[in-house]
């Protein structure tokens, strides 16, 4: 394991950041809920090239840091109100307009991020309270997510978004669907299996 460091603002301390090579051909950030960064790249980039992809994302890094923060509050207020400890969602009917368009903004971000990254395109992003399905994605390319996504750890999140991209090439889960996910999401096993245990 190879470990790099971005400096927070201000300079006042530093960010650790997990490098994972493997034979891939393309490079992902992804911040854990728990704080951690990993960046995956592929088996041959050279140690300077590293350390610039990671500069030139910092300031996405640090957003993602405050926003996993955000929402690790925001659960810890849900679980509070709920009162029996279950409950780790705000209620939709709760969240502010501002506050669902800055999680359908969310989705946007990252989904235009791994659309990018996977060579495919989308159309419109909606957002919705549903209650037992993480997202979709209609024949017109238009992607529907579960709200309450936002509000679970970020590899989670993404995996529903690669997932749904994926069936822009392929609109099924044949064995080539998969090979797509898992180009883009190495553990989408664990993740499904995750978000099994929440719906």
């Amino acid at each position: 394991m190879e470990e790099y460091k971005i400096e927070a603002e201000g300079g006042q301390k530093s960010i650790s950041v997990e490098v994972i090579r493997s034979q891939r051909k393309t490079m992902a950030i992804q911040v854990h809920a728990d704080g951690r960064v990993t960046f995956r790249i592929p088996k041959q980039l050279p140690g300077t090239d590293v350390q610039k992809q990671l500069e030139s994302h910092r300031g996405w890094i640090l957003n993602k840091l405050l926003e996993m923060e955000d929402r690790r509050k925001k659960r810890e207020k849900a679980k509070v109100q709920d009162g029996a400890q279950t409950n780790q969602f705000p209620e939709w009917g709760a969240l502010q307009t501002a506050e669902k368009k800055h999680i359908q903004e969310n989705f946007r971000q990252r989904a235009e991020y791994y659309a990018g990254m996977m060579g495919v395109t989308f159309g419109n992003i909606t957002i919705r309270n549903q209650k037992t399905r993480w997202g979709s994605c209609s024949g017109k390319g238009n992607l529907n997510f579960n709200y309450k996504l936002y509000f679970l750890p970020a590899e989670l999140m993404d995996y529903v978004i690669i997932h749904e991209l994926a069936h822009r090439r392929h609109m099924n889960h044949s064995a080539a669907f998969w090979q797509v996910v898992e180009q883009y999401c190495p553990e989408w096993r664990t993740a499904r299996a995750r978000l099994r245990e929440v719906i």
